[in-house]
């Protein structure tokens, strides 16, 4: 957290409604969330307000998961960010 009496900031990744409501319920009451529903989009709120963690879907169209972590990791503003990888995908291969 940045200032006595902020909320952390929490960006949630992810393409799909459903999971996006489930973490944005879970955590709405003890942080600041925001949404990003693309790799894209994702990129653009980092760059206007770095958030303190960022939850990220893994399958994503057009941007998955770990190219939007690569490039994350080159800004010089958002390298430091920590990133877990959240993924509604339960078969093993995939992890």
């Amino acid at each position: 957290m940045n200032k006595v009496n902020e909320l952390a900031k929490v960006l949630i990744v992810d393409d799909t409604e459903f999971n996006i409501d489930i973490i944005y319920g879970a955590l709405e009451d003890i942080y600041d969330v925001r949404v990003a529903m693309s790799g894209p989009e994702a990129l653009s709120l980092v760059e206007l307000d770095p958030p303190d963690i960022i939850l990220l879907d893994i399958s994503m169209p057009d941007m998955d998961g770990f190219e939007v972590c690569e490039r994350l990791k080159a800004l010089p503003y958002a390298k430091d960010i920590p990133v877990v990888f959240i993924s509604a995908n339960s078969h093993l291969e995939s992890k």
